[in-house]
């Protein structure tokens, strides 16, 4: 396991693969989305540009995205709150998640995506407008009720709707970048203060800035060097701006 590449009052950030720390570090909520397997034949031939392989075979996606739910639902103690896109490389598995984890499944939130983009040169499909965000619970999946929560009176759907455009800089390098309203309504209503939450895919690290603006503690994991230096960067800017309005 890598030493800590940056860290913050709040969080901690390594550089490596996420199956060589899940086992070791102390976390109570995750909050993540994995390569969603943009094969080169589907035409996404620029899509996330990831060292985890984003070419495999069904058969090989499926035991990477079965291998991480099972270590991360064993090891994280509240929620998992995990974001898969359906598309030509993961269809099948997003909807074979519900019934091998359906034990573990409390929810499925969905994430509506308002204005979704058109589907190019694919005149017979469909627009892609939704997402799933499956709500994996280890020890409260029985009944709809949230034993763990920051609700505080408010109105909480099981939807959360975003324009495509998140006017994030960095979406040209990542082509995968979370809205940052998504982890801004899980982390908001779903983790208290005294949470640690865990983000194993932390591509350019918004989870991290949401727990930041948010005050939660929070753990990055990230497997291409040139994201977790773009993390630190976006941690590093963050922090500054929070001491500017501090003084003010």
């Amino acid at each position: 396991m890598n030493e800590i590449f940056y860290e913050t009052k709040l969080g901690k950030v390594y550089h490596g693969d996420c199956f060589d720390y899940l086992d070791k570090l102390n976390y109570n909520i995750c909050i993540t989305s994995p390569p969603y397997n943009m094969q080169k034949s589907s035409g996404f031939k620029d899509a996330k540009k990831y060292i985890y392989d984003e070419d495999l075979s069904y058969l090989e996606y499926e035991d990477f995205i079965f291998k991480f739910l099972h270590i991360i639902i064993k090891n994280c103690k509240k929620y998992t709150f995990f974001n898969l896109q359906r598309v030509a490389g993961n269809q099948k598995i997003t909807y074979k998640i519900f019934g091998k984890y359906m034990t573990f499944i409390k929810e499925c939130l969905i994430w509506i995506k308002n204005n979704p983009p058109p589907t190019g040169m694919n005149v017979d499909h469909i627009s892609n407008g939704y997402e799933f965000i499956y709500l994996f619970a280890k020890n409260d999946y029985e009944n709809r009720r949230f034993k763990h929560n920051n609700f505080n009176g408010n109105y909480v759907k099981n939807y959360i709707p975003t324009n495509i455009n998140s006017h994030n800089k960095y979406h040209e390098i990542h082509k995968a970048t979370f809205h940052p309203d998504i982890p801004k309504y899980l982390i908001k209503y779903f983790t208290m203060k005294t949470d640690i939450i865990i983000d194993p895919f932390a591509g350019c690290g918004e989870t991290g800035i949401q727990c930041e603006q948010l005050g939660r503690k929070y753990i990055l994991i990230e497997k291409e060097l040139k994201y977790c230096e773009i993390i630190k960067e976006r941690l590093i800017l963050e922090n500054q701006k929070r001491r500017l309005f501090d003084l003010d």
